[in-house]
């Protein structure tokens, strides 16, 4: 129902486009103050086009945590002096999905070697869907501390906040972890 959706401010991202679609009218300003957003929104165009990364910014900055945990992992990443994070989805809770976990882990493995020999102050922050796969703490080659081991649509926004704080990251094809990376 495009017409109902336009009179009540839906904007709904077309399911018929490419992986990453594109709705020009997202950038321009709209005429309500309410707009519902329908859609995954992942087009890396939206962070590109003039006012619209400080607008984003603003409007989409996630609330600082209130559960003691992500409390807790807050202060953690805010006491390091290069907090990294470390996110990892492996769609193994998607049926149909499957992910070759060994394989993704021992690749994670090679870049945080690099990387920590590269930067020796590096505190490194896991984030994960599934922390039973990283049980052994040598798995990743350099020691991390698992952080908002909750990430549900209740505790969404504040983990957001809590991995956004780090300085860099190592991502999957994740685009919650790619908004709190952005």
């Amino acid at each position: 129902l495009p017409l109902l959706q336009q009179l009540s401010g839906v904007i709904a991202e077309s399911r018929d486009a490419s992986r990453l679609p594109f709705a020009e009218r997202l950038v321009r300003p709209q005429r309500r103050r309410s707009v519902v957003l329908d859609g995954y929104w992942q087009s890396e165009r939206y962070f590109d086009s003039g006012a619209a990364p400080p607008a984003v910014r603003r409007e989409l900055a996630p609330p600082a945590p209130t559960q003691p945990e992500l409390q807790a992992d807050l202060a953690r990443v805010e006491a390091a002096a290069h907090p990294v994070a470390v996110c990892v989805r492996l769609f193994t809770e998607v049926p149909g999905w499957t992910a070759d976990i060994p394989a993704m882990i021992a690749a994670y493995r090679r870049l945080l070697v690099a990387h920590a020999a590269e930067r020796p102050g590096s505190t490194y922050f896991l984030v994960t869907n599934e922390p039973a796969a990283f049980a052994d703490p040598d798995c990743l080659g350099v020691p991390f501390t698992a952080i908002c081991r909750r990430i549900d649509n209740e505790w969404a926004p504040q983990s957001l906040h809590v991995i956004s704080r780090c300085r860099e990251f190592f991502l999957t094809h994740s685009s919650f972890h790619w908004w709190a990376a952005w």
